[in-house]
């Protein structure tokens, strides 16, 4: 049983001018969890955390649009985009009654989704998410240190994946496109108030240290959606499902059977 993903062994799938890269690992026969990476990343940002998964879940990593192996096609890129690829993916796969695992960016986009009531979604888990764009957003200080250059340096193994998969790699244009995304301010952007509108079962987890999803805004957003769930964890930062995998997998794996 493959426990990583591999950008080898799995399947494009056509959606709004874009071939999105999808692959599955785990238990066949086990819940459906659908795992979102986080923006500039790929699905190997999982590679610590699905091991301890694999045994208990089929898992189906997908490539955001204009990441990984996935083309970026020629639409702006926002969160509304991606939500619909992820309800686009699911209808090709014949996915239904899916747990969402959400990243940083992935968790927005598992944000929305939720938000909108997709009746495809069962369950939503989310890393290190944020659910709305404040004045001074200290995504905004990120952003100043982004260049094709940097993310070579700061995240080699992404640069790799991305460079050696995607059918039609273009990097500034994505830092472009990811600059657009984090600073929307718009309906297609962040979820806002949205979330309050939200009535599946989520759990949120963050590392103490994460310095874009603060402690203040994960509680605010915690207190906006019925009855979720919240894991603060001390010593690990944005990263959460890095830093402590086996902690992170032992609460998916009880949120999957929680009734």
């Amino acid at each position: 049983m493959k426990d990583r993903f591999t950008h080898s062994e799995g399947r494009h799938v056509e959606v709004g001018g874009a071939r999105l890269w999808v692959e599955e690992i785990g238990r066949p026969d086990g819940p459906p969890v659908l795992l979102l990476p986080g923006g500039l990343g790929t699905i190997n940002d999982f590679d610590a955390l699905t091991p301890f998964l694999a045994p208990h879940a089929r898992l189906i990593g997908l490539d955001s649009r204009g990441h990984g192996g996935s083309t970026l096609g020629g639409a702006p890129l926002s969160y509304a985009r991606l939500a619909s690829d992820v309800m686009a993916v699911c209808d090709a796969l014949g996915l239904v009654g899916v747990t969402i695992l959400g990243y940083s960016d992935g968790a927005i986009t598992g944000l929305r989704l939720a938000a909108a009531g997709w009746p495809g979604l069962r369950r939503l888990a989310t890393i290190g998410a944020t659910w709305r764009l404040l004045p001074d957003d200290p995504v905004e200080g990120l952003l100043d240190g982004i260049t094709p250059e940097v993310c070579q340096d700061k995240f080699p193994d992404s640069w790799a994946i991305y460079h050696a998969a995607n059918p039609e790699p273009d990097f500034p244009r994505l830092i472009a496109e990811i600059r657009r995304l984090w600073l929307d301010p718009g309906t297609d952007g962040y979820p806002g108030e949205s979330v309050r509108e939200i009535r599946c079962p989520v759990l949120l987890m963050r590392g103490d240290g994460d310095p874009f999803a603060t402690r203040a805004e994960t509680v605010a957003l915690a207190d906006r959606i019925p009855g979720a769930r919240l894991l603060n964890l001390a010593w690990a930062g944005h990263d959460l499902h890095e830093d402590a995998p086996e902690v992170v997998a032992g609460m998916l794996r009880r949120f999957l059977t929680d009734s």
